[in-house]
């Protein structure tokens, strides 16, 4: 009977130091895998969490949305850098569009800055409205009757913020929607999938490939101002400092004599030439080509004599 206890006690024990075991190494297991290969699960919301707390700390900040400032084509691509830094700082990271689309898409539409709609009703992207009671729009020159106009923006970055709310929002761009989720978590960017997701953005079936080659552009041009230590921060002390083209100030001088398109321009009257006496004047001789020059002496009559007159 002892023996048949001591028997069950020791199974007992072995029972319960076994499940001891297997349950140390179960949460031991766990541990090491949560951290050091956390699931995708745990990784989402942890970025998550810290996109909130970020979101969090803009709105305390109260930052506020850059001057949209440049000259040219290259301060034009920083301005616009600038604009999607802080849109991405304020939109939720399944919301975001890769930087270089934008600007590339920006430049192509707007001409780099340079067109009407971008410089007149600061819109970058030609986004058309058929609300014309109730949004502020512009018209084509070409086309003033049309039933549609041009979005207008107080700021050319509220014009990127409603370009990129388009696309998180359109129908016609869900296969980007999903497309853009997966690039994400797999933490690269395939441009060229990307674009051909959002040729319903234009009518022109070539509109991806022309945005892809803005990119590449860009690319390669920043590389090369890098590489004549022209790098952002110069580039954007730059376009802060610049106060305009120095022209020279053409207004008459006062002291000086007036002038006109009138030629000869004259301050006052030719003195007369008058014969003094002093030289004896011989006679009056003819040169080539019936110039008529006066001779004062033996010496310049030969010299005449002799000149070639063919």
């Amino acid at each position: 009977m002892q023996k048949q206890e001591s028997k069950k006690q020791t199974s007992t024990i072995k029972w319960v130091v076994a499940t001891i075991i297997l349950v140390t190494l179960i949460i031991g297991g766990s541990f090491i895998s949560g951290t050091f290969y956390p699931n995708v699960w745990t990784v989402d919301k942890i970025e998550d969490e810290l996109h909130k707390k970020e979101l969090n700390q803009v709105q305390l900040l109260g930052l506020r949305e850059p001057e949209f400032e440049y000259t040219d084509k290259d301060t034009f691509l920083i301005a616009t850098g600038k604009c999607v830094e802080y849109l991405n700082y304020t939109t939720d990271r399944l919301s975001r569009v890769p930087t270089s689309i934008i600007i590339a898409m920006a430049g192509v539409e707007s001409g780099w800055g340079t067109s009407r709609f971008a410089n007149e009703g600061n819109a970058l992207f030609g986004v058309r409205t058929w609300s014309l009671k109730t949004v502020p729009h512009m018209k084509a020159k070409g086309n003033p009757d049309a039933n549609w106009g041009v979005k207008k923006y107080k700021t050319k970055c509220q014009s990127v913020k409603d370009m990129i709310a388009i696309l998180n929002r359109h129908p016609a761009y869900k296969e980007f929607r999903i497309e853009r989720e997966k690039q994400l978590d797999a933490g690269n960017w395939n441009y060229r999938k990307l674009m051909v997701l959002m040729n319903a953005w234009s009518t022109n079936p070539d509109y991806h490939e022309i945005i892809l080659q803005a990119i590449e552009a860009q690319a390669e041009h920043k590389a090369w101002l890098e590489s004549q230590g022209l790098d952002d921060k110069t580039l954007r002390r730059s376009a802060k400092d610049f106060k305009g083209y120095n022209i020279p100030d053409y207004t008459p001088d006062p002291t000086q004599p007036k002038c006109g398109d009138k030629i000869p321009v004259g301050t006052g009257k030719k003195e007369e030439m008058r014969y003094s006496g002093e030289r004896k004047l011989l006679g009056i001789g003819m040169m080539h080509k019936s110039n008529l020059v006066p001779i004062w002496d033996k010496e310049g009559a030969e010299e005449i004599s002799t000149m070639r007159r063919n």
